[in-house]
């Protein structure tokens, strides 16, 4: 796994992912062309490869974005306090719609 900062950029922070299925929000520690990667308190009961879908929003940039894809990687976060997942997207586009909202809105 690559190296990941737990302390997202300011645009990060101000964006609420909210996976289906779940009360709570998770927090945003990346996103690239093809998935996020994302921190969780507590261990999702999900298999790799589990589907997901969610949405991605946020009150300060005016963005909504729905997302599917499927969870490629689940492992403890180095420093004790939750676990780390990595989503793919099911988009096979070069620039994802939430990557070209982002660049945008800001």
């Amino acid at each position: 796994m690559e190296k990941i900062s737990f302390s997202p950029s300011k645009d990060l922070q101000s964006l609420k992912l909210q996976i289906d299925g779940f009360n709570d929000s998770f927090k945003i520690l990346k996103i690239k062309e093809e998935g996020l990667t994302v921190s969780y308190l507590s261990k999702l009961n999900l298999l790799q490869g589990s589907p997901l879908s969610g949405q991605i929003n946020s009150r300060t940039l005016d963005l909504q974005f729905r997302f599917q894809g499927n969870l490629q990687k689940q492992t403890s976060r180095p420093d004790g306090k939750g676990f780390i997942l990595e989503i793919q997207f099911h988009q096979k586009a070069r620039f994802p719609d939430v990557l070209i909202a982002l660049e945008l809105a800001s």
